[in-house]
């Protein structure tokens, strides 16, 4: 009765033994799927963008271009933004102007100096060919006053009316993204790969796009050769 009792296993590793060798099937492990979005097209449209904001402040820097209105004006841009600084250019009331922005400092050289004469008395006016040629430093803050076309930070990019409503997945240049829309037809298309980035705002036939997330970018001041300080100009500072 002993003898039989060991045959029983012996048998049954034998039978395991021949099914490895010719290859015969063996129970297999089921895979975990690979997720192929970020999960916020799954989200509350309100929680879309607010993702995509914080997303969009953490990043070390982005590219912003395109058209913006404000009020009655649509301005161009063409800035890369990097934390608390900026550089590019911004076109407004049809002049072209160079910004760099470093903390709360701003240094602006437009193309023609009248985009500021609308700003100042007859008698400062006078003054402005002074600046001709010049980077023009002023506060930051004082800066919105005359580039009004300009967001000073990225978070005013996010600026909605509510309620928002979640719309369909599009692509933005290769990329899939979910879009919202607020009150006023303004849209966000957000990317549902990789980081949730904003990729893309519309509004009334103007489109920002946003691009080069996370690039190395340096502002640098300009020469102090070539910079005048526009309040000690004008007799404010």
């Amino acid at each position: 009765m002993r003898m039989r009792t060991l045959l029983v296993p012996v048998a049954a590793a034998a039978t395991l033994f021949v099914a490895a060798c010719t290859g015969a099937p063996g129970p297999e492990a089921t895979p975990t799927p690979t997720p192929t979005t970020n999960g916020v097209e799954a989200m509350e449209p309100d929680a879309i963008l607010g993702t995509a904001e914080e997303a969009l402040t953490d990043a070390e820097s982005v590219h912003v271009s395109g058209t913006i209105v404000e009020g009655d004006e649509t301005f161009t841009l063409d800035l890369t933004y990097a934390g608390s600084n900026i550089t590019g250019t911004v076109e407004v009331f049809g002049v072209a102007v160079e910004i760099r922005k470093l903390g709360n400092d701003m240094y602006v050289k437009p193309a023609d100096l009248s985009v500021f004469a609308q700003f100042l008395t007859p008698e400062q006016q006078v003054l402005l060919p002074l600046a001709q040629g010049k980077w023009v430093k002023v506060n930051a803050g004082l800066a919105a006053g005359f580039l009004p076309g300009a967001p000073l930070s990225v978070d005013q990019f996010t600026v909605h009316a509510p309620p928002l409503e979640k719309g369909d997945v599009t692509e933005v240049d290769g990329t899939e993204a979910i879009t919202v829309t607020d009150a006023e037809g303004k849209s966000f298309a957000v990317a549902i790969v990789g980081e949730p980035y904003l990729l893309e705002s519309s509004h009334e036939g103007n489109t920002l796009t946003f691009s080069d997330y996370d690039e190395s970018v340096t502002v640098e001041a300009p020469a102090e050769a070539d910079v005048v300080d526009f309040l000690q100009l004008l007799g404010l500072g």
